[in-house]
């Protein structure tokens, strides 16, 4: 029986901010078949404005199986943030860890709706044939990656 091991989010530009190149996904082939994209989808929000005032990122949030296979959990995450004109110099990677971790996390701490999340998660995988109890999800390790375009602005 398959298992889980791990999550991982990994984030990138938002489309707006530039296109994805194949390289920039780690090891998108390794995404499942059963997923429509191996990229980052963009947010289901606006895009904001592509500028060096602005940050606009996607999160893709997965599931990292004990035989190496990714599956995807949430493509519909992102976020944005607008400030001054050097805001990615003054953006730290503990900042967007910390903030990708926030959403694709239940909503609220409210107990009922972090049941709900990670009971979807457990579902979410389930239509893969993949079995696991929503409270063994919430407890296995969180990584995030960042793409190289992400790096890249954040070393300005």
């Amino acid at each position: 029986m398959v298992g889980v091991v791990r999550l991982l989010t990994i984030v990138d530009l938002d489309q707006a901010q530039g296109p994805v190149a194949a390289g920039d996904v780690p090891s998108a082939s390794r995404v499942s078949a059963g997923d429509a994209r191996p990229g980052v989808a963009p947010s289901t929000e606006q895009a904001a404005p592509v500028g060096a005032d602005t940050i606009s990122l996607s999160a893709l949030h997965l599931a990292v199986l004990d035989d190496g296979r990714r599956l995807t959990l949430l493509d519909d995450r992102g976020w944005g943030e607008s400030g001054p004109a050097d805001i990615w110099k003054l953006t730290s990677v503990a900042e967007i860890e910390s903030t990708a971790r926030m959403v694709v996390g239940p909503d609220d701490d409210d107990a009922r709706t972090v049941t709900a999340h990670w009971a979807h998660l457990a579902t979410v995988l389930g239509t893969h044939g993949v079995h696991v109890d929503a409270g063994q999800l919430q407890l296995l390790p969180h990584d995030i990656e960042l793409t190289a375009q992400v790096r890249a602005r954040l070393a300005g």
